[in-house]
């Protein structure tokens, strides 16, 4: 009976049903966050490695190291 009801308003309104769906699909779609690499020089290894993070994680690795923005060098 439920079903009949509900068929019965999807029929009424069609363009509330795909609205709704919109929504709830916009609403759950994640945001991505851009990530920034740097390359890392150990002071014993001529070789560097090359770490990703995002702005937030970057900014509290140059807090914690005591260190401000133009102490660091980023690549795309």
């Amino acid at each position: 009976m439920h079903s009949l009801i509900a068929l019965m308003l999807l029929a009424a309104f069609p363009d509330a049903a795909a609205t709704t769906a919109t929504q709830e699909t916009a609403a759950t779609k994640p945001v991505k966050v851009k990530k920034i690499c740097r390359s890392i020089i150990a002071t014993a290894n001529r070789l560097g490695k090359r770490e990703c993070k995002t702005q937030a994680e970057w900014d509290s690795v140059d807090k914690s190291l005591g260190r401000g923005q133009s102490d660091v060098r980023s690549t795309g």
